[in-house]
């Protein structure tokens, strides 16, 4: 191709085009110089800034090159290469005609010392306003640091502190390339609060985070530098070990810029080049250095400088300390300095001379931000950058005083990353430290690689050091996989023989494999998978070493402790946590103590343990993701502490050594009750007898303990531990402890019922419109044939289209692509006077035309009018100047009507509703063995509000209720009498009160004409209820007044035949119960009591069903789950099920201590008429009719009341009620059996 050629300020040949990848040209710029365009389709593009354009267009960079030309190269994408050179006039250049091959190799440097670096900014650098350090309650939170968190290690040190680190992923979630560090958090209080720093930090991009927390790559910081994947341990000496993987831009496992090698030459010296940014990309991006033998070409090419990083020659100042330097010399030899020197955290320098200060930082611009930075081997924006590969990077810490004191880092591929390998990293979690054959400590931590060509890649090996972290060497790989089918991330676990195990992150097999190990982590066996550990593949696991034994409730030991962590189900969800104990059998197999059952539900997906100082327990850090779906979301950090008790349930205990005695301790209480200044004594009973017994309380101003006395000192709660403690093994229990006001009542938790609230977002929907569109509405336009939107394309001059994103049959404004706006699918529709709309972009304010833009409509400043006509069931046309608006393609006109649908907005405001609770008094009402039904009031006020006030009023009336049960509950007298409301002769309802309680009269009956209600005889004048039954009896005076009262008769009076001491003489009940007791239908609850006040359940039911029956032979057992254990009815249950009379509850369980209401007794002894003696069971329901509240009745048993009522089996109150729900007491159904006892033979 020819040149074109600059003569003066004349530009000849000025154009070139190439049909691929559009045209080149040279313009003269405002100051008279010239600068190099590229232009695609219209737009016009400055290349002298190196612009990427994208790459359906092709690449494009501009190189100045020696001699005064400029060397422009274009690569088209998916085509061949084409190379331009244009040349501009210079004194005493001549252009050369031919194309210059591309890249050259770097030139040999130059003897001697570089020139000062240039570009440095006048005054210096400011640090970048970044939050480097800092407290919280979390060992990582975003309250201070914008970043997302992944990759959890955590150990725990021998002063008893947590130690956690994890990656800051400052803009999203993604792995390497990208912004990483390295954060490291430390509790000193058991986890409660955490300080936190930056330990491992570059500063080549500011922290900025992105809206999306899994990015769709774009928004990757590629060219940044990283730390990634922290592993943590703790020798012997208490010295805390990290490792982490430090990854140069653009580098990670399949990247061009990751090349083979370790990045060291054979004297152990660090590779540098010297090459600038501009020139990055061509050399360092391309693949070239992928293999052993290109690799040591492309170093020699590229990399012609080093670091020794043992050899340090000057110091220079650097946050207020004396920092080491090494200097930047040429691989021929050390004595050709370049004047560049390198830190120890890689910082760049410059030796300046007799200028002071004579060692200089070298400085270079902060990505995304207007800071200048320290220069780095590791930016890209710097002039010097280390070899382009994953380096192994070490450090320590110790503890001085009140924090932790880090080490120099330390890179250590020399001699452990080989000439082949490209991807060398770290297994983030836990290293190892073990015991060597000679006494001393070897230090480990586990890699992994991926060759090329392994399949799924993965092949764990150690990297350790036995002298104390000064040199470090590598084990053999993994290379006999045997069951499992990968093994790349990787934690170690000692055995009782002293092999140490190592589980592996498999792929697609299901379980997680492991090897063994006899030679302290040098070489591995066969992979094996443990069955027992099923979990969802392809993800991290965390597995230690338990310290100390395990004691079970009945004193069983478990040693050789081993904790594993991992996710069971799919996309790394539902967290399992399990303990187990490795056997000394040949194949040390382990016995796993709890099943996998799922501690943390939803996403969990890499996990740390560690175990916490003394017998405490131990603690899991987790990433938790809020979307369980197979792409990855919003990413946080977890904390949490559990105990063997957590996994394996009571009566678990963890001792630091094997107890030879077992310890017994129980207690007869969890919960006291006291009033102000009261006390109770708790008696525990405990062994061995001479164990040392110790009692204390969690606050003492409510209430103090000695001996087991406890004593009320303040209104409150407080928790009575009480230990036991023999040789090692010490058992406890807890009391919980409430201390009332003085003249008042707190409910324990229990017995609570809570209020909350829920608020629901707001929300933006686009519903389809089927009665025509309304003007200056935002729609989404929807092509029915396609299925496509109607989108501003990306240059905002265009439509373009994507899938729509639905929420049921709304649509939701777009949310298929991370880069595109939802206002870009969103148009608003502006009525016209001729009735015609125009739609207008909400993005920009563009219209859209008629006009074809390539395979799409383009966008304008003028409206354009379209006519937009309704078809029916929210179908459009629109049409323009006898076309229709279709989309095939692309978005066009056409002659032919095109289906479109318009989903117009619609906004639902934020709303928060308030949900009231009964549980805690439904749970006191089952502790009083009370009925609901007598509740049902009082239980109907629970339920959702949309008024705070309202909600707040039905919660009051609910815990009053629960305060007045649980007044009486506090007596612990649960013995209930029957209060029988009598009228004209009828019994007009029942009541269950227990004595000493007061009675609330039932609301007085309708008195008979002329007449007025005037109280209940027999009504004990303090209205407290005795210890035996009443019958209370209506009175009535005279409407005109005067004081004459008619008492309505008492019911008839019949003496009891049996002599039960709760039956009281002449009681209403009496001969019904005397009746089914000679029967045999019933029988009292002991020898001297009926309980004729007490709850009728469906167990009593049943075996009053089956004597009334004759107690036939039964054919089998019931499969009931809950009637196991020698239940006295279970023989009338399984006859009852048999014949259809009894049916259980959904879940397999009969509930046979449940209450029953009126309408449920009913049921039963209808299905008994109807199926044991065939009776003609048919009613009219009609019958129900006549009762005010035949509306309560329940549907399932309108058909059995009517038959009960039509036979007089119940009868309606004098209020014209038939209560249905009201509660059934032993004394009434008595009576209803006896009536159905009397009816004439079926």
């Amino acid at each position: 191709m020819n040149p074109f050629d600059l003569e003066g300020d004349t530009v000849t040949g000025d154009t070139r085009t190439d049909t691929r990848a559009g045209t080149v040209k040279l313009a003269e710029g405002e100051n008279g110089g010239y600068f190099i365009q590229y232009t695609m389709d219209g737009t016009v593009l400055n290349l002298t800034d190196r612009t990427k354009i994208r790459e359906r267009d092709g690449y494009a960079t501009v190189v100045f090159a020696a001699g005064g030309a400029v060397e422009f190269q274009i690569t088209p994408a998916g085509a061949g290469k084409d190379t331009f050179h244009i040349w501009y006039a210079g004194e005493g250049s001549e252009p050369d005609p031919k194309p210059k091959p591309e890249p050259e190799p770097a030139p040999e440097p130059e003897q001697g010392k570089f020139p000062a670096p240039a570009g440095q900014p006048e005054e210096g650098y400011t640090t970048p306003d970044t939050i480097l350090s800092g407290t919280s309650s979390e060992p990582m939170s975003d309250e201070d640091v914008q970043s997302y968190f992944r990759i959890p290690a955590m150990v725990t040190l021998e002063n008893g502190w947590i130690v956690a680190a994890s990656d800051l992923r400052w803009p999203n979630t993604n792995d390497s390339p990208n912004n990483l560090d390295t954060i490291v958090s430390v509790s000193k209080d058991g986890g409660e609060t955490w300080e936190w720093e930056a330990v491992n930090y570059f500063a080549d991009f500011a922290p900025i985070q992105d809206p999306t927390y899994w990015s769709n790559g774009a928004k990757s910081k590629t060219d940044s530098a990283s730390f990634i994947d922290p592993a943590l341990t703790v020798d012997s000496s208490g010295k805390l070990w990290m490792a982490v993987d430090l990854q140069p831009p653009n580098v990670n496992l399949k990247a061009n810029a990751q090349k083979a090698g370790s990045g060291f030459d054979e004297n152990g010296w660090l590779m540098v080049g010297n090459i600038t940014e501009s020139q990055y990309g061509g050399i360092v991006k391309g693949t070239d250095g992928l293999t052993a033998e290109t690799g040591k070409t492309f170093a020699d090419a590229h990399y012609l400088y080093r670091v020794d990083f043992k050899d340090a020659t000057a110091t220079a100042e650097k946050t207020g300390e004396s920092v080491d330097l090494f200097p930047i010399f040429h691989r021929d030899g050390k004595e050709m300095e370049t004047g560049y020197y390198v830190d120890a955290s890689f910082d760049i320098w410059y030796d300046y001379g007799a200028e002071s200060p004579d060692i200089r930082p070298v400085l270079c611009r902060q990505k995304e931000s207007e800071h200048y930075v320290q220069s780095n081997l590791f930016y890209l924006a710097s002039e010097w950058k280390a070899y382009s590969t994953s380096y192994l990077m070490i450090r320590s810490a110790e503890v001085e005083g009140d924090k932790l004191v880090w080490s120099d880092p330390v890179l250590i591929n020399a001699g452990i990353k080989l000439d082949n390998e490209r991807f060398l990293v770290f297994c983030p979690g836990r290293g190892f430290t073990a015991t060597l054959p000679n006494g001393g400590e070897r230090i480990l931590f586990q890699l992994y690689d991926n060759w090329t060509g392994e399949g799924n890649g993965g092949r764990a090996s150690t990297v350790y050091s036995d002298d104390g972290g000064v040199t470090w060497q590598r084990g053999e790989r993994t290379e006999n996989l045997g069951e499992a089918d990968s093994a790349s991330e990787s934690q170690v676990v000692r055995l009782p023989n002293g092999d140490l195990r190592m589980y592996s992150r498999n792929v697609s097999n299901g379980y997680i494999g492991y090897a063994d190990s006899s030679d302290n982590g040098l070489t591995w066996g066969t992979y094996k998978l443990d069955k027992s550990l099923a979990y969802c593949n392809n993800c991290m696991v965390s597995f230690i070493n338990l310290e100390g034994c395990l004691v079970g409730p009945d004193n069983t030991v478990y040693e050789n402790l081993i904790l594993a962590s991992y996710p069971r189900n799919n996309y790394r969800s539902d967290g399992v946590i399990r303990i187990g104990a490795v056997g000394t059998d040949e194949g040390q197999s382990v016995t796993w103590l709890n099943k996998d059952t799922v501690r943390f539900k939803g996403r969990y997906n890499y996990s740390c343990l560690t175990q916490l100082p003394g017998t405490e327990g131990f603690a899991v850090l987790y990433e938790q993701d809020t979307q369980l779906s197979p792409t990855k979301g919003v990413m946080a950090m977890n904390f949490v502490k559990l105990t063997p008790a957590d996994l394996l349930g009571s009566g678990w205990v963890l001792t630091a050594e094997k107890p030879t005695v077992p310890v017994t301790l129980t207690v007869d209480t969890a919960m006291i009750d006291l009033d102000y200044n009261g006390s109770k004594t708790v008696t525990p009973k405990y062994s061995p007898a001479d164990a040392r017994v110790a009692w204390a309380s969690s606050d003492e101003s409510v209430a103090t303990v000695a001996d087991g006395v406890i004593t009320a000192a303040g209104a409150g709660t407080a928790t009575i531990t009480l230990s036991v403690t023999y040789g090692p093994l010490t058992r406890t229990a807890a009391i919980e402890v409430l201390v009332q006001p003085e003249g008042g009542l707190t409910l324990p938790e229990e017995f609570k019922s809570a209020l909350t609230s829920t608020t629901i977002p707001g929300t933006t929907r686009y519903v389809l419109d089927e009665d025509g569109v309304e003007e200056s509405k935002p729609y989404i336009v929807y092509a029915l044939s396609g299925e496509r939107v109607m989108h501003n394309n990306t240059n905002k001059n265009a439509t373009d289209h994507c899938r729509p994103t639905m929420d049921g049959e709304q649509m939701i404004a777009n949310h298929a692509a991370d880069s595109w706006s939802p206002t870009d699918d969103l148009w608003r529709l502006e009525e016209q006077e001729d009735g015609a709309f125009v739609f207008k972009s909400i993005t920009n304010g563009k219209y859209l035309t008629a006009a074809a833009s390539g395979s799409q409509l383009a966008l304008g400043d003028a409206a354009v009018p379209f006519t937009v006509t309704h078809q029916g069931n929210g179908v459009y046309h629109v049409g323009n100047g006898g076309k229709y608006l279709a989309f095939s393609s692309g978005w066009r006109m056409q002659p032919e009507p095109f289906e479109i649908r318009l989903y117009g907005e619609l906004v639902t405001a934020e709303t928060t509703t308030y949900s009231v609770t009964a549980d805690g008094l439904k749970v006191l009402i089952r502790a009083l063995k009370e009925y609901e039904a007598n509740f049902a009031d009082v239980l109907a006020l629970a339920g959702t509000y949309d008024s705070e006030e309202e909600a707040l009023a039905a919660q009051a009336g609910i815990d009053e209720a629960s305060k007045t049960l649980y007044a009486q509950y506090r007596t612990g007298n649960t013995e209930r009498y029957m209060v029988t409301y009598v009228v004209n002769d009828v019994i007009w309802g029942v009541q269950s009160c227990y004595a000493g309680s007061t009675i609330v009269p039932m609301t007085h009956p309708a008195a008979p004409s002329g007449q007025v209600f005037a109280g209940w005889t027999n009504l004990p004048e303090d209205r407290i209820m005795p210890s035996h039954d009443l019958t209370l009896t209506a009175s009535f005076r005279s409407a005109g007044g005067g004081g004459v009262i008619y008492v309505s008769p008492s019911p008839k009076k019949d003496a009891p035949r049996l002599p039960f001491t709760d039956v009281a003489e002449g009681v209403w009940y009496a001969v019904a119960i005397a009746n089914i007791v000679d029967g045999g239908v019933m029988e009292g609850v002991d020898a001297q009591r009926f309980a004729p006040g007490g709850a009728m359940t469906r167990g009593m039911t049943a075996q009053a069903l089956y004597c009334l029956a004759g107690k036939p032979e039964t054919a089998g057992q019931a499969s009931f789950l809950d009637l196991a254990g020698g239940v006295s009815y279970a023989d009338a249950v399984a006859w009852g099920a048999d014949k259809g009379v009894i049916e259980g509850y959904s879940g397999g369980m009969f509930g046979g201590e449940d209450a029953l209401s009126r309408e449920q007794l009913a049921t039963l002894l209808y299905r008994y008429a109807r199926l044991v003696d065939k009776r003609d069971a048919t009613a009219d329901t009609g019958v129900l009719e006549q009762f005010a509240d035949s509306a309560e009745v329940s549907g399932w048993s309108a058909q059995a009341m009517a038959w009960l009522v039509s036979n007089k089996l119940i009868v309606g109150r004098t209020d014209n009620c038939l209560a249905p729900k009201a509660a059934v007491t032993r004394a009434e159904a008595a009576v209803i059996l006896d009536r159905y006892l009397t009816l004439q033979p079926a």
